[in-house]
């Protein structure tokens, strides 16, 4: 039997709480322009006060500088007039093993960082979530779910939906994988078995052989997939080289990044970027935003290339873990925070219950 992995409520206490916010639940979305199934609800409409159109306004400040270094630097907010306070400032994140006070798997020097950026020149309530790893110290992980992907190479039953067992001394975090295949067929692949064949004008989140991990449109020299650990394909690019999708701009007029049932664009929305250093991982959740305001908070906070993950209200997560001390500790860890409001979850899911869906997960190295 394969056991296939791909490594992909309540609030992260990080010095206060999120600034910007919305407390209504944002709109039903779907990944491509296919009818929504049975059962499912209509979009909600967008906060009042909420501007028609995208802005027309350019980001100002500097996104962070070229990495190497962690925690990252601070950055520049993009929007003055919409910046929280707090934006463009890191926050060190305990790594969650019990009775650790504070304590972090490098004596003291935290491994994940979190900020906050507000990506829009107008919707304050619009935001970017973004926590930061450093590579240097962790290692990402892919794992597919029981169900999605779909395919016939490996089946379900074959697929085993959870971090793999040794790791459950090191896992630090969780977050969620991309569209589910039949919203695009973006492709995916892991130790020579794809399970979905790979798709033109896509952007790849992938593994090298020599564990490194990669973010862009061509997946590597000579396009070479299946040299790769596994791969994971995504909707193109949202920041490459350091720039913005100049497709983003017309968003309006595609739904391949998603949008909601009644085709509103600001949505709940996640990302995964990497430096310029390759040193630094981000993953980014965003509230209210757009595909455009979502790549304009990743590069803003160092993301020189990102990829969009999930999106909809009930797709996009990410957890933190408990874990248990001392070495050859084997207690499954369990999810002890998330930074998506309002998201119920169970504290076994992914150790002990399996995730349908695919999943990243990060541990210390």
């Amino acid at each position: 039997m394969l056991s296939v992995l791909f490594c992909g409520a309540q609030s992260v206490s990080c010095g206060g709480a999120i600034e910007g916010g919305s407390e209504s639940t944002p709109p039903l979305a779907v990944p491509t322009g296919a009818p929504m199934g049975p059962g499912t609800g209509s979009p909600t409409g967008s906060p009042t006060g909420s501007p028609t159109g995208s802005p027309t306004g350019s980001p100002t400040g500097s996104p962070r500088a070229a990495g190497g270094s962690f925690p990252p630097p601070k950055f520049s907010p993009p929007f003055a007039r919409t910046a929280g306070e707090g934006d463009g400032r890191w926050t060190g994140l305990s790594d969650g093993v019990r009775g650790d006070v504070g304590g972090d798997v490098r004596g003291g020097a935290p491994v994940m960082a979190r900020a906050l950026v507000h990506p829009n020149p107008f919707k304050g309530f619009a935001f970017v979530d973004v926590v930061a790893f450093d590579l240097a110290a962790t290692e990402l992980h892919f794992v597919a779910g029981t169900i999605e992907p779909e395919s016939t190479v490996v089946p379900s039953a074959e697929r085993s939906g959870l971090v793999r067992r040794e790791h459950f001394a090191s896992l630090l975090a969780v977050f969620n994988g991309g569209f589910m295949a039949r919203h695009g067929q973006y492709g995916m692949m892991l130790e020579g078995a794809v399970l979905v064949p790979p798709r033109e004008d896509a952007c790849h989140v992938f593994m090298r052989a020599d564990g490194t991990v990669g973010i862009s449109s061509s997946s590597g020299p000579n396009n070479a997939l299946a040299e790769h650990r596994w791969w994971r394909q995504t909707p193109p690019c949202l920041v490459e080289e350091g720039e913005i999708n100049p497709r983003l701009a017309q968003e309006h007029a595609s739904r391949r990044w998603g949008a909601a049932v009644g085709g509103a664009r600001d949505i709940r929305r996640s990302a995964i970027g990497l430096d310029a250093s390759g040193t630094t991982m981000f993953y980014g959740f965003g509230e209210w935003v757009t595909a455009r305001e979502l790549a304009v908070g990743m590069r803003q906070v160092g993301a020189a290339s990102a990829a969009e993950l999930d999106i909809n209200w009930s797709y996009t997560k990410f957890f933190l873990f408990e874990r248990p001390a001392g070495p050859g500790a084997f207690e499954p860890p369990r999810i002890r925070e998330s930074i998506v409001p309002k998201l119920e979850y169970d504290a076994t899911r992914y150790t002990v219950r399996a995730a349908e869906r695919d999943f990243f997960y990060v541990r210390s190295r």
